[in-house]
């Protein structure tokens, strides 16, 4: 049966070709009465969804910019499949009416399938789709970065939206169009800074200024790799989508083509004016090493034809960690690597040496055979602020050493009684941070502990705690009502006493004792509800409101006013309650209010994993489809463009979690529980992955739980993260082992 969703954009077609009479091209003389009642909707309905969808086309043009005019518009696209659709529809018809003489031309919408409609109607948007893409590809292989954007715009997307939830329907296969925009729209930002880094370095080479030109040059050389793994992204995209769809896609590959032999000739050129190959040659004379006994090794830097790189400043990158050497006259230097979070099970490290931004000398990899022995660090020192209340800033300062000698580059979480408040680093055996204080931590004497959660790693996992004063911090609640006959409309605000808006915060509303209803604030505090059929008949009534959370940091709050004649018909008065007449009701909130923050702790975290884990009809899971992936990954950029950092970081764990978990086998887990599952398992990721999954699962956790603003900043990088973790494991699965990725941290 053909959806309603299905039925709408048959409709569309038809309101185009209605659209495209009545503008007098001429052409085509079908109205929208001429057309066949859509299979699947009644002819009310039918009628409903014709004016709907002619509103919704008129609302959706726009003019073409004029940096676009050479892009297809999507207009013309559905008047021509219009023309195309309707014929294959008549035609059909009229061979069962020959062959059977039994389908009438008006048949029963509910007793007719109309799949051969939604297979046109498929394949009809795969086509605009996939030529948008080939016209994209053409243009920016021009160079016309603009014009190839245009090509990928709001109109791309709704064609890609609609083509996704068609193609759901029917059962096909995953849709790929979705990525193919974003990989391409990457390509486009890539190869446009590549042109601007490109002319900066002829200027450069036609000022005479050799750094500076070897300097763009560098960057050329990385920009080059870029683009040509995402042009072997792309053009795998495109071959799977020419599969599905009749759309020709083989102008876009010969675009992908001529784009990357461009860079590849300007690479060789680049780098035989530029730069000199190099080779590196690395030994040690003890594999084992640990952070107490690390690995002592000697290099080797030459040119490809034996001449030493003599007297050059390099970085080393090593696992996690950036070192900073120094060739003598023989082009040898000597190198100390105390491992940190290198994986126990660690066999081989890969060593790269990469002279300054302006050598003429090109970076080269060596690796070197290892056996590492696990070390235990402690936290000598730790100080933290002593007292702070809800919104004030926590403050902290610690060491962590391993016998005296610190420890760099690890990452430090941060919790207080249980509530993560984030991570920080330290540095050559330091490190400091500042937190707000979350209201989400009951007042009173509390241990904040700082950890390194480490598992069979170089370094064992250590913690250490201190104890601080959490302090109690007073509300203020005020309500007013309007009264309309037996109807009362309550409106109030929850505040801090200093003023501060206290959002998402539940209040029992009561009437003479009995709670008629649950009110939440917004995010500035505010409330309402309309409490029906209040009858005041019988004299007056007390209306109350109050806010109460065990869990929390902020003190309990009640007010009231009365309903009936003698009292004021607009507002209400706000009294403040002593402390000790609620002592009874405090002492079983809290009871029960602790009772359920633990729950409620553990079970939101779980329903927020399960937002992105659909189940099964069966009460089975199924296997993670790629498409949901890419789904995740999308909402999660979208997310990051409208500013929704919270979203953006839960879509993307959301990505990572159903990637490093196809098969939903710890669904049930929680996100640490889940990462400390990952990380017992040897063969899970390797030690990279592993520890871009703690820095995601620290970063889901703030966003879930913690009040405080996401920087948008910090919501990209995590987000980069999950589309790099995604990448690797999907490419892993596949066969493929990420070329010119370092597995070794």
């Amino acid at each position: 049966m053909v959806t309603a969703r299905g039925a709408s954009l048959v409709c569309v077609l038809a309101v185009a070709v209605a659209v495209a009479t009545v503008a007098g091209s001429g052409f085509v003389t079908a109205t929208a009465s001429d057309v066949t009642a859509t299979p699947g909707t009644s002819g009310e309905q039918s009628e409903s969804a014709l004016l709907e969808t002619e509103s919704a086309l008129l609302e959706t043009e726009s003019p073409v910019p004029e940096t676009t005019a050479n892009a297809p518009s999507s207009t013309d696209g559905l008047l021509l499949a219009s023309t195309a659709l309707i014929g294959q529809q008549s035609l059909q018809e009229e061979t069962e009416d020959d062959a059977e003489n039994e389908t009438p031309r008006h048949q029963n919408p509910d007793e007719y399938d109309g799949g051969g409609d939604q297979d046109g109607l498929q394949q009809w948007l795969g086509d605009r789709l996939a030529d948008r893409l080939a016209g994209s590809t053409i243009a920016l292989s021009d160079g016309q970065y603009d014009l190839a954007r245009s090509y990928l715009d709001d109109e791309y997307r709704d064609l890609a939206g609609q083509y996704v939830e068609v193609a759901d329907e029917e059962d096909d296969e995953p849709n790929g169009f979705e990525t193919a925009q974003e990989e391409q729209a990457e390509l486009i930002d890539t190869l446009e800074e590549y042109d601007e880094v490109r002319e900066a370095y002829e200027q450069a080479q036609a000022a005479g200024d050799e750094r500076e030109a070897r300097q763009h040059a560098r960057r050329l050389l990385e920009l080059g790799i870029e683009i040509e793994a995402l042009v072997e992204d792309i053009d795998d995209q495109h071959t799977e989508l020419d599969e599905e769809t009749d759309g020709n896609l083989g102008d876009s590959r010969d675009g992908l083509d001529s784009v990357t032999q461009d860079v590849q000739a300007d690479r060789i050129e680049i780098r035989s004016e530029q730069f000199v190959e190099t080779t590196l040659e690395l030994s040690s004379a003890d594999e084992t090493i640990s952070f107490l006994d690390p690995l002592s090794a000697t290099g080797e830097l030459r040119t490809v034809n034996g001449s030493p790189v003599a007297n050059e400043p390099v970085r080393l990158e090593i696992g996690n960690q950036t070192l900073h050497a120094e060739t003598d006259s023989d082009g040898t230097f000597d190198i100390e690597y105390r491992p940190t979070a290198l994986p126990l099970e660690t066999t081989e490290i890969a060593v790269e040496a990469a002279p300054a931004n302006e050598s003429i000398y090109l970076e080269s990899e060596a690796t070197v055979d290892v056996s590492i022995e696990q070390t235990e660090p402690t936290i000598p020192e730790l100080r933290a602020t002593q007292s702070a209340a809800y919104g004030e800033t926590l403050s902290l300062e610690g060491t962590i050493s391993v016998e005296a000698i610190p420890v760099d580059a690890v990452p430090i979480a941060v919790t207080l009684e249980g509530e993560w408040l984030g991570t920080v680093t330290a540095e050559n055996g330091s490190f400091e941070g500042e937190f707000s204080m979350p209201r989400a931590v009951p007042a009173g004497n509390h241990d904040l502990e700082v950890a390194l959660a480490f598992d069979d790693r170089a370094l064992a996992s250590t913690r250490e705690t201190t104890e601080i004063t959490v302090r109690e911090t007073e509300t203020a609640l005020s309500i007013d009502k309007t009264v309309e006959g037996d109807d009362a409309h309550l409106t109030g605000t929850l505040e801090t006493v200093d003023g501060e808006a206290v959002e998402n915060q539940s209040l029992t509303v009561e009437i003479d004792g009995s709670t008629v209803a649950s009110v939440s604030t917004d995010g500035d505090g505010h409330f309402e509800e309309t409490l029906e059929g209040v009858s005041t008949t019988d004299g007056e009534r007390t209306l109350s409101v109050t806010y109460e959370d065990a869990g929390s940091n902020l003190a309990d709050s009640h007010a009231e006013l009365t309903l009936g004649t003698t009292g004021s018909p607009s507002s209400g008065t706000l009294v403040d309650v002593p402390t000790w007449a609620w002592g009874g009701l405090f002492l079983t909130a809290a009871i029960v209010g602790g009772w359920w923050y633990r729950r409620e702790r553990r079970t939101a975290t779980n329903r927020s994993v399960d937002a992105f884990t659909p189940t099964s009809t069966h009460g089975q899971e199924p296997p993670t489809d790629p498409r949901l992936i890419s789904l995740l990954l999308s909402q999660a950029s979208d997310a990051l463009t409208e500013g929704r950092s919270v979203d953006a970081i839960q879509f993307s764990y959301g990505a990572v979690r159903r990637t490093v978990d196809p098969g939903l086998e710890a669904r049930d887990r929680t996100h640490w529980e889940f990462f400390e599952q990952v990380s017992s398992e040897p063969t899970a990721l390797d030690a990279d992955e592993l520890s871009l999954l703690y820095d995601l699962t620290a970063g889901y956790e703030r966003a879930t739980f913690d009040t405080e603003p996401i920087e948008q900043q910090r919501a990209q990088s995590l987000f980069e993260m999950a589309t790099r973790l995604c990448n690797r494991v999907s490419s892993r699965a596949n066969g493929f082992d990420g070329d010119g990725i370092d597995q070794q941290h």
